[in-house]
């Protein structure tokens, strides 16, 4: 018993509605990829301005860049695919670890701080008579002249 015609259209139009669900999926993807590309919007940006750092920064042309911002990319190569979103991820792992690399810094200075008021000498590392101070060979400061 051979299928009828119709439900053999019924299956190439799932199965082509189902390809555009996924290109339009891959079309969001690459657009988060471009956003997230040109970083955060700096005073006075303007898209064009934000889409030409973010072409720059994933090595393609700024049109193409565009293209894939609007939209409008007709066709998107597995090897672009995987390239952009190899870069964008490269991106995100070197901002975590300036992140993290802050985190520890803010860490260090707050323990710091910590031994440093706990020895009672917190007042004086931040005073303002304390700094430039420097004694001579007979004893007196550099003030005392």
């Amino acid at each position: 018993m051979q299928p009828s015609m119709e439900s053999r259209m019924d299956k190439r139009a799932s199965k082509s509605d189902m390809n555009a669900a996924s290109f339009d999926t891959i079309k969001d993807e690459m657009r988060a990829c471009i956003a997230a590309a040109a970083g955060p919007p700096r005073y006075g940006d303007k898209i064009k301005t934000m889409i030409a750092r973010a072409a720059a920064v994933l090595e393609i042309t700024p049109r193409r860049a565009r293209s894939l911002w609007e939209r409008d990319a007709k066709r998107i190569d597995a090897t672009e695919y995987l390239a952009i979103r190899e870069r964008v991820r490269a991106l995100q792992q070197k901002a975590e670890a300036i992140h993290e690399r802050n985190a520890q810094t803010r860490e260090a200075i707050n323990r710091t701080r910590a031994r440093l008021v706990g020895r009672g000498a917190g007042e004086a590392v931040g005073s303002p008579d304390r700094v430039g101070h420097v004694a001579r060979e007979d004893g007196r400061g550099a003030d005392e002249r």
